[in-house]
Parts: structure tokens; C-alpha cells; sequence
């Protein structure tokens, strides 16, 4: 398979790119006195994994994540991973963030039974999904939240044409786009959201432009002894477009 330029992107090239694109914005970063290192370690054991409306694993998940944040930078590692080796999923990010904005590159590499290699950046045998995202937080007194991200890289394409003189088949991308607005509030101790999101586009998330995810996330921590407390939440989530519905518990571990 080859895309219609029969461009092959790298994990070198990619690096490159985005160490070109945030290097004005890292300089900045470093001038302020403010600028802290963290670094964040969670986990989460879920009873089924679904991303956007869409099914990842429909068994038991454990979803670890790690990430450092610098200024207005982060860079993170996230997984999940099905007790039975039959799901398996590696994401990385990074993003920086400026006022109310979120400028993040994501890269989604999953493999079912390990037939996908990692360092495969080739484009007709990638696992890897890369997409850039913009985020807007809306202020404390209205916490509206707003997203759209787009798919640039990876096996988000369609069949283009075939040539009969050389017997190629050329593939073109479909820059699959997801938007999503989500809003909190909470009711007594429980911390609630609700979210709508959709693809104004065929292509990765559906066979037409439609709502794929659609529901209601409620959060609480439960006490468990005095000195511990466990939080758990529950997602009930509707994909219109498909017919589908699921509900997901989760313990952060």
C-alpha cells in the first residue's frame, strides 16, 4: 500500500519536525522563574475500554500513565492493556499550553496480539495514528470545554486510484476530525460531566458525519477506612451513529 506522493515518514523525520515547531515556544518557557518539573504517575483498572464513542476493548483494562510537565510543556506515555494479552495499546503526547488554549501531537499505536512493530513509521505498515489537537478551557465561571483534533499521519486513508501500468494502488488520507464540547459540574460529592462529540466527516470514526459520542461521566471517592479513600467513576456512553450503548466503571489505583 502507498499513499498518492509515496511519502514514507520516519520517527526520526517526526521528531525533527516537532522539535523545529516548539523550540521558540520552549525558549520562552525557560525565561520564567515559575517553570517547575513534575512528574505524574496513575493508573486506572476500567471494566471495558471505549475512546470517542468508539470500542477499543470491550474486556477488563488496566490503563497506567505517566507524564512530565515543564512550564507550559508535557510530555506523557499512556497505555491499556486487556488480563488476557489479546489488547494492547502504547499512546505518547505532547503538548503546551498558552492561557485558555492546548496545542497537543498525539500518537496512538495499538496492536492487537502483537503483530504491529513499535519503530514502524513506514506508511503502509504503521500502527502509529498521529493527529494534532487544540483544546480551549473556557473560564471558571462558565468551564466549557472545546476540542478538535485532526488525524495527519497513519492508517486513516482510503483507496485513490489504481494504476494499471505499474499495478500500484494509491491510497489518500482522509484527515479524519473529531470535535468534542464537554462541560463539569457536580452534585453534591460527585464531581459530574457531561459531553457531545461527533465527526463533521467519513472516515475513521464513522460512514458518515454524525454524533459517535454522547454521555455522562460521574466521579466520587469512596471511603474506604479512615486514612483511605478510593475513587471510582461510571460512564454511560451513547454512539448514535452506530446504535450503540455501554456503560464503563472505573477505580483509580
Amino acid at each position: 500500500m502507498k499513499n498518492k506522493a509515496g511519502i514514507q515518514f520516519s520517527c526520526l523525520t517526526l521528531l525533527l519536525i516537532l522539535s523545529l515547531l516548539i523550540k521558540p515556544f520552549w525558549l520562552a518557557a525557560r525565561e520564567k522563574d515559575s517553570c517547575k518539573l513534575e512528574l505524574n504517575v496513575a493508573a486506572e483498572v476500567v471494566s471495558s475500554y471505549l475512546w470517542r464513542g468508539l470500542v477499543g476493548d470491550l474486556s477488563p483494562n488496566i490503563q497506567p500513565s505517566l507524564s512530565l510537565a515543564y512550564g507550559q510543556f508535557e510530555l506523557g506515555l499512556w497505555g491499556s492493556s486487556n488480563f488476557h494479552g489479546t489488547y494492547r495499546e502504547v499512546d505518547s503526547w505532547l503538548s503546551y499550553s498558552w492561557k485558555s488554549l492546548t496545542f497537543t501531537v498525539n500518537d496512538y499505536f495499538y496492536t492487537p496480539n502483537d503483530t504491529l512493530r513499535f519503530f514502524e513509521y513506514n506508511y503502509d505498515k504503521t500502527g502509529h495514528l498521529i493527529e494534532g489537537m487544540l483544546g480551549w478551557d473556557g473560564p471558571a465561571s462558565f468551564p466549557l470545554k472545546l476540542s478538535v483534533a485532526t488525524f495527519f499521519m497513519g492508517p486513516d486513508n482510503e483507496f485513490d486510484y489504481y494504476d494499471t501500468t505499474s499495478k500500484i494502488a494509491y491510497y489518500r488520507n482522509n484527515y479524519s476530525t473529531y470535535l468534542e464540547v464537554r462541560y463539569p459540574f457536580s452534585v453534591k460529592q460527585t464531581e459530574c460531566e457531561a459531553f457531545l462529540g461527533g465527526t463533521p466527516m467519513e472516515g475513521y470514526y464513522g460512514s458518515s458525519p454524525g454524533i459517535i459520542n454522547l454521555g455522562i461521566r460521574a466521579s466520587r471517592k469512596l471511603k474506604i477506612t479512615e486514612h483511605y479513600t478510593l475513587p471510582v467513576n461510571g460512564s454511560l456512553i451513547l454512539n448514535p451513529q452506530h446504535g450503540a450503548a455501554y456503560f464503563v466503571i472505573g477505580l483509580e489505583i
